[in-house]
């Protein structure tokens, strides 16, 4: 359930992420300690490498396509070295 204070704290945090940062905002409605204890878990040195390695070969590329069999599909735009 939502608690009164959240929205007060995540719009603010939305336009952060997004217009300073360029990131991606996802809500997760419904999250459980479950979810976090089993579904969350990931190796984040290899998520470091892995981007990195992304990066490296993109270079300075203007237009790149993603897609993935779990449901990624299309172009992301990148100015400035930053995916848009």
């Amino acid at each position: 359930m939502t608690s009164p204070d959240e929205i007060t704290f995540r719009l603010p945090l939305l336009l952060f992420l997004v217009q300073d940062l360029y990131g991606h905002h996802g809500h997760m409605i419904g999250i459980n300690e479950a979810l976090m204890a089993i579904g969350m878990c990931a190796d984040y040195n290899e998520v470091y490498r892995v981007t990195n390695r992304v990066s490296e070969l993109v270079g300075n590329t203007q237009t790149i396509h993603v897609s993935a069999a779990k449901g990624s599909d299309g172009p992301t735009i990148m100015r400035d070295g930053k995916f848009r």
